[in-house]
Order: C-alpha cells, then sequence, then structure tokens
C-alpha cells in the first residue's frame, strides 16, 4: 500500500516505480491501474524503465508527457502482467473495464524474471465515441488493428502465440 498524490492506493507500493518519476504522474492513472490489478485478479509489475510513467518536458502530445514544476501530470503507465496470465484475457478486460482512454500492448519488450515479456501501456485520456484507442507494437513500429482488416488478424495472430507461450 501507499499514498499518492493524498490517495490510498492499495495494490501498490512506492519502491515498484523508478525513483523520481513517481512524483510527476497524475493519480487518475495509478487508480485506474490499482482497480484494474482488483479486477483482472493478476499481479501487475510497473515498467522501471525510464519514462515508462513520466517523461519530463517531452512530447506535449505524448500521455507520458509532465512538466518538471509539477504542473502537467503523466496520464500513463506502462506495465507487465505477471508470467503465465493471458494478453488476450487482459487486453478484453482492459477494454471493457472503461477505466483506460488508450490501450497499447506491445510485443517487442523483455518483462522481468516474474513477469510476462509483453508489455501493456495503460492511459487515461479522454475516450473518443466512449470507446479507448487501441494499438500494438512489434520491432519498434505501431500499428492500430482497427484500420485495415489485415492489421487485426496480424494483431490477432500476435495474441495466439502471446497466449501460446504463457
Amino acid at each position: 500500500m501507499m499514498i499518492h498524490k493524498g490517495e490510498e492506493i492499495k495494490n501498490f507500493d512506492s519502491d515498484e516505480f523508478l525513483v523520481g518519476e513517481l512524483q510527476f504522474v497524475g493519480i487518475e492513472i495509478i487508480q485506474a491501474v490499482d482497480k484494474f490489478r482488483d479486477l483482472s485478479g493478476v499481479p501487475i509489475y510497473p515498467s522501471i524503465a525510464p519514462g515508462a510513467l513520466a517523461r519530463i518536458d517531452n512530447n506535449v502530445t505524448n500521455q507520458h508527457h509532465a512538466r518538471s514544476d509539477g504542473s502537467v501530470l503523466s496520464k500513463a503507465m506502462d506495465w507487465f502482467p505477471g508470467r503465465g496470465e493471458s494478453i488476450t484475457r487482459l487486453l478484453m478486460l482492459a477494454l471493457g473495464s472503461g477505466l483506460f482512454g488508450g490501450i497499447g500492448v506491445y510485443f517487442d519488450t523483455n518483462g522481468f524474471v516474474h513477469s510476462s515479456k509483453n508489455m501493456f501501456h495503460t492511459d487515461v485520456r479522454p475516450k473518443e465515441n466512449g470507446i479507448p484507442i487501441l494499438w500494438y507494437r512489434v520491432g519498434g513500429s505501431y500499428f492500430y488493428p482497427f484500420s485495415d482488416k489485415m492489421r487485426i488478424n496480424t494483431f490477432m495472430s500476435l495474441l495466439r502465440r502471446a497466449d501460446e507461450n504463457l
């Protein structure tokens, strides 16, 4: 348990986050991922890569963007589910939870010893027409699966492979 921005967060401890970034993260994304951890029943491990929580004075359109003076806080968190967890199940749960405005699945990350190698990006940007934006990353390239039939088929194949390799 930890206190962030005056609010109790029951499923995370401050030592799970990269030192120096947590102060630049808005309470909304921390609460959303905390609720998702309860909803999914799955261990969630925040990425400790620099910028996985906050990117100080970076690209203002990026959901990780935060200002060094604290006037703008990050709305995003990158995290890894526990090892052996279904990426497809977690994605469907994240999409249906209403907690996130943006969801990305990264198939080109390594994870931790106790986590999946696949990473999720979740953020609390406003949803468009009530629907979160969805994307995936492979080999450093970003794809939006609903932009054409080939991309959705590729995305579904990647999800199947990820779940086969649990």
